[in-house]
């Protein structure tokens, strides 16, 4: 099989290797299962993708508010405990 490098720095096996190596070229159903399988893992990393970074998003979302309602109690804290 022909090693294709790819853009995570590791390489994987294509599947029109054989054909590309017999024939020289590679002809429309040989690219197109490298499509199909290039297709298959992007919709496979979305699939991952889009909930990480929502529940990202939502617990950064929630430290800041946390954050706000800390600072506005030491606020507090500090304002009852000077005797000005």
């Amino acid at each position: 099989r022909l090693r294709v490098a790819t853009s995570a720095g590791g390489a994987r096996d294509s599947p029109c290797g054989p054909t590309m190596a017999r024939t020289g070229s590679a002809g429309p159903s040989v690219v197109a299962a490298g499509i199909a399988e290039a297709l298959f893992t992007t919709a496979a990393g979305l699939l991952v993708a889009v909930p990480a970074v929502m529940l990202y998003n939502h617990f950064v979302r929630r430290i800041g508010v946390l954050l706000t309602v800390t600072e506005n109690h030491a606020r507090s804290l500090r304002l009852a405990l000077s005797w000005e």
